[in-house]
């Protein structure tokens, strides 16, 4: 959230009837050049009967906000983590100010190869743990 934001993700779906969780990421590495509009980042809303296995939420990655995560606990010890990410389209227009630009600017990696690379280790050390894995990635290339 921007720190000029007082109304954040979260806020948008809380206050009915219906108990509502919510976790949102994005890039929190830029501050106020890039003005109150940031392209990226990702999002997930949970309400129903599985907030009662509901255990946490994360994201990814020295906060880029490259994915979510929330993680549920069931019967038996079973931890089941559901994954949202957003792999950022590629952009070679250095002043876009688009996550793909972003990431760029700190790191000389292609950002979708980084994104698939570090979001793989991390499914494969949630998978060593025990963990099961739902996931859904947003990846656009145009």
């Amino acid at each position: 959230m921007h720190k000029d934001n007082r109304n954040g993700f979260s806020q948008l779906f809380r206050g009915g009837e219906a108990e509502v969780r919510s976790v949102s990421a994005h890039n929190t590495h830029e501050g106020k050049e890039l003005g109150r509009v940031q392209e990226g980042g990702t999002a997930m809303v949970l309400f129903g009967q599985l907030i009662e296995q509901y255990d946490f939420e994360a994201s990814g990655r020295e906060d880029s906000g490259r994915w979510v995560v929330m993680v549920f606990r069931g019967e038996n010890g079973i931890t089941t983590r559901i994954v949202c990410g957003y792999n950022p389209c590629y952009n070679r227009k250095k002043q876009s100010k688009t996550s793909y630009q972003q990431a760029r600017e700190k790191d000389l990696t292609c950002p979708r190869k980084q994104f698939r690379d570090d979001l793989i280790k991390q499914l494969v050390q949630w998978r060593e743990e025990g963990d099961r894995l739902i996931g859904h990635i947003f990846e656009r290339n145009r």
